[in-house]
């Protein structure tokens, strides 16, 4: 990416980017051409690859802007995480990315494909992102935990990984649809949460 990308109205700078993020989270990276996100953005497909290079690098810089979309939408509503209670902060996090994905739609289908993308050629920068995103996330979401909640026996590290695995895969089954569905796959994740805490905390004195 060069000077030029920089020196774009921020309006056509989103259109390119939200084209980048749909072509890529509908079809997969080998799928996706250039003249494909060229086209969806109403530009020419030359002036996609003055801006980025190439097609790696293109998806290099919509995988960095969408996860650190989503942790500036953390950073912002950090204060309503306080709580030291594993389950309802993670409840809460929840909450805060949902409603960041209604806000832009595009998001939540990239990085439901970014995390299956098999590609060689973006694989290393993807396992670079992910294995940062979720060492941060396992920092912020265990951060002034109150552990003696858990029953004996209960890696809360464990924990952390299993709940990384259950909202990826209900993302994967609810991304090909609109984003009020989010409302339903919201609602789903909180089943899973209810039942593991029922399952993981001690019973209450």
């Amino acid at each position: 990416m060069n000077d030029t990308w920089s020196k774009l109205p921020e309006e056509k700078r989103a259109r390119i980017i939200n084209a980048a993020l749909c072509s890529f989270g509908a079809n997969g990276y080998k799928k996706t051409s250039m003249a494909d996100i060229a086209s969806a953005a109403g530009i020419s497909k030359p002036m996609l690859f003055t801006y980025f290079g190439s097609k790696p690098g293109l998806y290099a810089f919509v995988a960095d802007y969408a996860v650190g979309l989503v942790w500036e939408e953390f950073r912002a509503h950090a204060h309503k995480l306080l709580t030291d209670d594993f389950f309802e902060r993670i409840r809460l996090s929840t909450e805060i990315k949902t409603a960041m994905m209604k806000r832009h739609p595009a998001i939540l289908s990239f990085l439901t494909a970014m995390y299956y993308e098999e590609d060689a050629g973006v694989r290393p920068v993807i396992d670079k992102l992910l294995g940062e995103a979720v060492l941060l996330s396992g920092e912020q979401m265990l951060k002034g935990i109150d552990t003696s909640r858990f029953k004996p026996g209960v890696e809360v590290q464990s924990v952390v990984k299993l709940l990384t695995w259950a909202s990826s895969r209900l993302a994967d089954v609810w991304r090909c649809r609109d984003a009020s569905s989010l409302d339903a796959l919201l609602e789903e994740f909180n089943e899973v949460l209810a039942m593991l805490r029922t399952i993981l905390y001690k019973e209450e004195q």
